[in-house]
Parts: C-alpha cells; structure tokens; sequence
C-alpha cells in the first residue's frame, strides 16, 4: 500500500529549500549573537543536507 501526498519532484523541491533555509537562516535571525554554537550547527546541518540530497 502507497500513499503519496508529494511527488517526489515536490519532495526533492522541499529538501533542497530546507537546506536553503538551514544555511541561511542563522545569519538572517543572528543566531550568532545568541549562541555561536547554534549559528554553526544550522549552517553544517543545511551543508550535510544540501551535499546528501
């Protein structure tokens, strides 16, 4: 049984912006003002999941 809400066109779509999002977001928010570990961890998680998708 398959259910498919996304096509995976949408989905691989979805991954690449959510990598997108992960890389820039912490510059746009200043994450680095409040804590420069969680500045550097959204910015190597967006990397890890732009390089695996």
């Amino acid at each position: 049984m398959s259910f498919r809400i996304i096509t995976p066109r949408v989905h691989g779509l979805l991954d690449y912006m959510s990598a997108i999002v992960l890389i820039l977001a912490p510059s746009v928010l200043e994450f680095n003002e409040v804590s420069p570990y969680a500045y550097w961890l959204s910015v190597i998680a967006g990397v890890i999941l732009f390089y695996i998708v």
